[in-house]
């Protein structure tokens, strides 16, 4: 079987669209604007809901907000450590310390790049590119984590997330678009780990080696693995998939339907067990996906629970 089929989740949708292996590979340029809207109008839907949906509401959203840690960690083994670097540096606090670090044009430039970060849920667009920083340079780029990315980042992934930001040659793609995995141990994607290559994953595919919707290719002592993705995960993914479905088991009080219940036990017991039938099943997909978006509260509801 081809490594088309390996590669999970959409990771290789860029490869079907005709790109050449003999085209130099180049990152995108940041967009010159970037249009925010307001929640605002969301406050008019929230209105017109009833007590009990406006509880069931609240669960999901909090849910999906949660989720969306799970959203940077498999877009790059960094994501989550760029993400509140980017998060601290424009928070209200920090926010002139940066401009001051960075300039006028440097700052304007990271903004930019930190509100396609948020919005892609990681470094790269979908396009299979990843966008680079051209007017911010490395050394301001290390300032930076230092300040904000946590004071325990080894001194290899701070080189790792500067060359990221900054080096236009340095895992430009998300995935690898030729159909075999070519070039998947220089890419970024976090559903294998860094340094597995192409030929490996093909030679044990469908063998010894099965992936699923929530799993993630290890090395392991006998080989390569799939390290299944529960409540039982260390860190931070483990911690989102938890405050998930502390959410979720209190959503299922607030359900209108018998089915909507039944829809957010098959869920808990998916992200609890891991067994990917729990998810398919019960056809929650719709529901999982219209809520792991980058959903808010609106403005006018401003409160920590209804």
């Amino acid at each position: 079987m081809r490594l088309t089929i390996l590669l999970l989740a959409g990771i290789l949708v860029s490869a079907s669209r005709g790109f050449s292996q003999e085209e130099p590979i180049t990152p995108l340029p940041l967009p010159s604007s970037i249009r925010v809207q307001s929640a605002g109008p969301r406050s008019q839907v929230w209105d017109k809901l009833s007590p009990k949906e406006k509880q069931l509401a609240y669960h999901l959203i909090q849910a999906a907000d949660a989720g969306r840690t799970l959203l940077f960690q498999r877009t790059h083994r960094h994501s989550l450590a760029i993400q509140r670097l980017l998060e601290d540096a424009f928070s209200k606090e920090h926010f002139q310390a940066t401009k001051t670090l960075l300039g006028e044009k440097g700052f304007d430039e990271l903004l930019l790049y930190a509100a396609k970060f948020l919005d892609q849920g990681g470094p790269y667009a979908g396009s299979n590119r990843k966008y680079v920083l051209k007017e911010v340079t490395p050394d301001q780029v290390k300032t930076l984590i230092s300040r904000y990315a946590g004071s325990d980042i080894p001194k290899q992934t701070i080189e790792e997330i500067t060359s990221l930001l900054c080096d236009p040659k340095y895992e430009t793609q998300q995935a690898p678009e030729h159909p075999d995995g070519k070039g998947l141990e220089k890419t970024g994607n976090n559903y294998y780990e860094k340094g597995i290559t192409g030929d490996e994953v093909a030679t044990v595919l469908d063998k010894s080696l099965k992936p699923d919707l929530n799993s993630r290719v290890i090395r392991s002592s006998k080989g390569l693995a799939c390290e299944t993705l529960t409540v039982q995960s260390p860190g931070a993914v483990g911690t989102a998939l938890r405050k998930m479905v502390e959410h979720l088991k209190a959503a299922r009080d607030y359900a209108l339907t018998a089915h909507q219940k039944a829809e957010l036990d098959a869920m808990v017991k998916y992200f609890e067990t891991g067994n990917v039938e729990e998810f398919r099943e019960p056809s929650l997909v719709t529901l999982v996906r219209s809520n792991l978006r980058s959903v808010r509260l609106p403005e006018a509801a401003n409160f920590s629970k209804p």
